[in-house]
């Protein structure tokens, strides 16, 4: 399989790193997935969540 690492902030912002080189197969190249959540406004019923994403793959 491949190796992952997994890290979790607290639960007010969250943000989710994972890494994968794959050791085997046609594409050996790593990748990088950046998941982020965000809690900004919560008053009186109303919320707003700010989301992110960022996925880095090189050499492509």
């Amino acid at each position: 399989g491949s190796p992952r690492f997994r890290r979790h902030a607290d639960p007010q912002g969250s943000v989710v790193i994972q890494g994968q080189k794959p050791l085997s197969g046609p594409d050996r190249r790593p990748s990088l997935d950046v998941d982020y959540h965000q809690r900004v406004y919560d008053r009186n019923g109303v919320n707003a969540d700010a989301y992110g994403g960022l996925n880095i793959r090189p050499g492509q």
